[in-house]
């Protein structure tokens, strides 16, 4: 007996976000992306003329919204196209047509592709609730698994820490010039630092994660100081290495571990983890060392400096779009994703499909219905 209800292809389609005048934009996190479960996991969303793995055009969401003033008039959400996700906005710039935003993603599965979908509609109220510019509160829940300072927006005077520790850094000397993720900071490799406050949420005992994302230039002298915990740790570079050192009163090499430094034409990005007696080092997104080390964390008390020490000493000529301290050793699928997300080639930017209607889910209803009443045994196989 032929089954009365033909099924040519059904594909089940996500939702729609009611309100919003223009078809969202679909962001993909293709299947095999990451090396593992990924949960909060903040990723970098470059909106311009060429975004993302295919350098998509998407620029009409600035068409869309006319002005700078709008852009808070956008919604990015998860899988189901419905539950919002947060948004940090970086930048955004009209006159440009580029726009920098980070967006705290629900979960990455490696077996699955992961969509989120950008809504956007210069008619609709600004969704203040979960779209946020950097340092704000909105944007604040964005970095709120286990990251204790995220610098990467220089802005009057200081460079703004994304987190809701406000662990904000005072700019001393270093000029603001454009990067791969908008603005940053460029370090002359003379006297340039930024200055940040002692703060509890940067006491890292127990575990910790600091990732840089710059074009770092060989050092003129020995070493320059990249991170520095004025009496706990430093990340540092040499002729031939990046490394990060824990400042132990009795052997101040006796926790350093060391990864590749930027062979000339960078950006390129560093990581290194420690926690639980591991350290892991890292390198555009890859491992390049591992060692153990006596815990606990040596911790400073008088707060860290980016770009060298005040007055000069071991001053780094550097230009970075991105430095992060986490309180967790970060995974290395995690490590790896970031590299990818920093890089604008985790994504692929393209245009949804038209949502399922009722009348397919109907028709899907009646053909699997018939053919699981009539079905030969074993009749029923994928063919």
């Amino acid at each position: 007996m032929s089954n009365p209800y033909p099924l040519a292809v059904y594909e089940v389609k996500t939702g729609r976000l009611p309100g919003w005048a223009n078809e969202p934009i679909m962001l993909t996190i293709p299947a095999g992306s990451v090396t593992g479960v990924l949960e909060d996991f903040p990723v970098m969303v470059k909106l311009s003329g060429a975004s993302g793995k295919t350098a998509a055009d998407v620029s009409k969401v600035f068409v869309a919204l006319g002005s700078d003033a709008n852009r808070k008039r956008i919604c990015v959400t998860a899988d189901d196209g419905i539950t919002p996700c947060y948004v940090e906005i970086k930048e955004w710039s009209t006159a440009t047509q580029t726009a920098y935003l980070w967006v705290r993603v629900p979960r990455i599965d490696p077996g699955l592709d992961t969509h989120l979908y950008l809504y956007y509609d210069p008619a609709h109220a600004e969704m203040t609730d979960y779209v946020g510019d950097t340092a704000s509160e909105t944007a604040w829940n964005v970095w709120d698994n286990g990251w204790e300072f995220v610098g990467m927006k220089p802005s009057g005077g200081q460079l703004l820490d994304s987190t809701r520790n406000q662990n904000h850094g005072t700019i001393y000397g270093a000029t603001e010039v454009d990067g791969p993720l908008g603005r940053c900071l460029s370090f002359d490799g003379v006297d340039d630092v930024v200055v940040i406050p002692d703060d509890a949420s940067l006491h890292l005992s127990s575990a910790l994660t600091v990732e840089l994302f710059s074009k770092i230039w060989a050092p003129s002298s020995s070493f320059w100081d990249i991170f520095y915990w004025h009496d706990g740790a430093k990340v540092f570079t040499d002729s031939a290495r990046m490394a990060l050192r824990f400042t132990a009163p009795t052997d101040r090499d006796a926790n350093i571990m060391t990864a590749v430094r930027d062979p000339g034409n960078g950006p390129y990005h560093h990581a290194f983890t420690a926690g639980g007696g591991d350290m892991a080092a890292y390198f555009s997104g890859s491992v390049v060392g591992t060692r153990t080390y006596t815990p606990p964390i040596p911790t400073g008390t008088t707060g860290l400096s980016i770009g060298g020490r005040v007055g000069g000493i071991h001053a780094t000529l550097m230009t970075p779009s991105f430095v992060a301290l986490s309180s967790v050793a970060r995974s290395p699928a995690w490590i790896a994703a970031t590299n990818l997300s920093l890089r604008d080639d985790l994504i692929v930017y393209s245009d949804p499909g038209a949502p399922l209607t009722l009348a397919a889910y109907v028709d899907a209803y009646e053909y699997l219905s018939w053919t699981r009443r009539y079905r030969r045994p074993g009749a029923w196989k994928c063919q």
